[in-house]
């Protein structure tokens, strides 16, 4: 019985959790890729390949490599997104030219 009434009341809880829980617009990535399709070259892996087409490309930060240079090639490429690089925890702390 009181294994049973567990269950029932886990049950109930994610019934009531998933109530509350608001509609979220997911067609916005979709909206996004489509605002700036023109933008890239139409023989791209990214605009010819079916898998790719319609996905968001995105550029994951890397220490000493995702200078500006660098992401706007991605961008000229087909990355939709390219993260700013990441930072030395240590030489921000312990240098002033580091952190202007």
């Amino acid at each position: 019985d009181e294994g049973e009434s567990s269950e029932t009341m886990a049950s109930a809880a994610a019934t009531a959790a998933s109530a509350t829980k608001k509609a979220v617009d997911r067609s916005w990535l979709s909206k996004l890729l489509a605002a700036h399709a023109h933008k890239l070259d139409p023989t791209f892996p990214c605009c010819t390949d079916p898998i790719l087409k319609g996905k968001a490309l995105v550029v994951a930060p890397m220490v000493d490599q995702s200078d500006l240079p660098f992401r706007l090639l991605c961008r000229r490429y087909g990355a939709n997104l390219a993260y700013t690089p990441m930072i030395h925890a240590r030489l921000f702390c312990e240098r002033q030219q580091y952190r202007d």
